[in-house]
């Protein structure tokens, strides 16, 4: 299945192999969307994923960091990152949002327990970017367990990313894992405060 670019362009092959990941490495089983595919023995190579040397600092953006967004609905909160990360991307706004969009329509990016991670790849980026919004109010984001989302980390990916692509997944679905990083993202004061749960090892958000 094709899934938008920018200017139109069709990217093919995201969604299934991104999704599973999640789900693994979250540490959900069983409980995968509606039309997902069947997964036989062995979930496959993103389980031999190591994210090891990938570090959240690196693929942060400037200002990349909201600790309070307001929107309404999925849409509102798409389209809010869309115009951030257009700023540091250069890409246009629209574009951005249209790939994030139809990428939701494949299957939903929420992995329940309050969290998502939209993510595309984009013709025209040279590296991999990551944003980060808290939401002052949690929206509907047809999670699994159907729980409303307050916070969304966003991946954008050059179109060839590849492995590297991958690897910042899995960094950011383990973050995801550990309960005092949760907890820390949930109780910063701002966007300083975020920003340095996000780019902390996981171990040191332990009381």
């Amino acid at each position: 299945m094709a899934r938008p670019g920018p200017q139109g362009k069709a990217v093919a092959g995201q969604g299934w192999t991104e999704s599973c990941l999640y789900l693994r490495v979250v540490g959900v089983r069983g409980k995968r969307p509606l039309g997902w595919p069947p997964m036989q023995g062995r979930l496959g190579p993103w389980e031999k994923v190591n994210d090891m040397t990938m570090n959240l600092s690196d693929i942060l953006a400037r200002n990349g960091v909201v600790s309070a967004l307001k929107a309404q609905d999925k849409k509102q909160v798409l389209q809010s990152i869309a115009e951030r990360a257009s700023k540091v991307t250069e890409v246009a706004t629209h574009d951005i949002y249209t790939a994030l969009l139809q990428r939701e329509r494949l299957s939903s990016t929420g992995l329940g327990s309050g969290i998502a991670i939209p993510h595309v790849k984009l013709a025209g980026l040279t590296s991999i970017v990551c944003l980060f919004a808290r939401l002052s109010t949690p929206v509907a984001f047809e999670s699994h367990d159907e729980q409303p989302v307050d916070l969304v980390f966003f991946l954008l990916a050059p179109e060839h990313a590849g492995g590297d692509h991958l690897k910042a997944l899995a960094r950011i679905s383990r973050l995801v894992r550990d309960p005092a990083t949760l907890e820390a993202l949930r109780s910063a004061k701002d966007e300083a405060a975020l920003t340095r749960v996000l780019t902390s090892p996981i171990t040191s958000h332990a009381a």
